[in-house]
């Protein structure tokens, strides 16, 4: 992790087992550099004494206030979005303090600490889709292509931790073009119906209705494709459907939209391990 810089909030760097980590305040306060959509990443580990902080919160950019939850001892990378395109973000990580001399038998630290912090990243992912409501696709990956398998890795925004009953589906269209538009496409369903033959592969998958946090939700996909499609190259459109699986329209996306699909750019963007 080299890529931040320290704001208010922080004690000094300390070393166990030949790791360094820093202990947070009630309130501290990073900086990070990187062009949106992005995936912010940040290690944190909690104690295992109760009476610590499991419970706390991160901000980006003074936007929304995220809660997360941490089991006592737990160590683990949570990851939040970034949507601005500024080059330098703000992340606020906010936790109740406490104080070891009074929580855990045997200490003599009097400081009043949070969580203890690793260190953070920035992550490029390939653009994202918002729709009218539901969970916000932040980005995607993909991650590996076959002659018989795809494998795709998706990043959701839940906001709220709530969203209700939603699921994502992929139209999958053997073979890449750059002549792709709404008519071509429609034209080709036609065609299908026509012949009996579906022009394109099909994949459901339900999403949470709701998250235990405001950590961004990471979603994997990994199919099997037909042997008339193993040859190709692919062409995906990906949506959103609500319970009664109607189609949710798409409120921003910088790609082309095909009945409330919309096609998932060849963009770069990093794979996160």
């Amino acid at each position: 992790y080299q890529d931040h810089q320290f704001g208010s909030g922080w004690f000094e760097v300390e070393e166990y087992k030949n790791e360094f980590y820093r202990w947070a305040r009630e309130e501290s306060v990073f900086f990070i550099k990187g062009i949106g959509p992005a995936l912010t990443e940040l290690e944190i580990h909690t104690v295992w004494d109760e009476g610590t902080t499991q419970d706390f919160s991160v901000s980006i950019n003074n936007e929304l206030e995220r809660s997360i939850h941490f089991d006592y001892g737990e160590r683990r990378k949570i990851l939040l979005p970034i949507y601005s395109d500024n080059e330098l973000h703000t992340v606020k990580i906010k936790g109740r303090g406490w104080r070891p001399i009074t929580t855990v038998p045997g200490e003599k630290d009097t400081r009043s600490l949070s969580v203890m912090f690793y260190g953070a990243a920035q992550h490029s992912v390939r653009s994202g889709v918002e729709f009218h409501c539901g969970p916000r696709l932040t980005g995607w990956e993909l991650l590996e292509k076959t002659k018989e398998f795809l494998e795709l890795r998706f990043y959701w925004d839940y906001f709220n931790k709530e969203v209700g009953d939603f699921g994502m589906f992929l139209h999958i269209f053997p073979g890449v073009t750059n002549q792709w538009n709404k008519v071509s496409l429609l034209a080709r369903e036609i065609m299908g119906k026509l012949t009996g033959k579906t022009p394109y592969i099909q994949y459901d998958s339900p999403l949470p209705s709701k998250l235990e946090t405001s950590e961004v939700f990471v979603q994997k996909v990994h199919m099997r494709l037909p042997k008339e499609s193993q040859e190709d190259d692919l062409t995906i459109f990906l949506g959103l459907i609500d319970g009664n699986h109607n189609r949710i329209k798409v409120k921003k996306a910088n790609a082309l939209q095909y009945r409330s699909a919309v096609l998932l750019s060849p963009q770069q963007g990093s794979i996160i391990e």
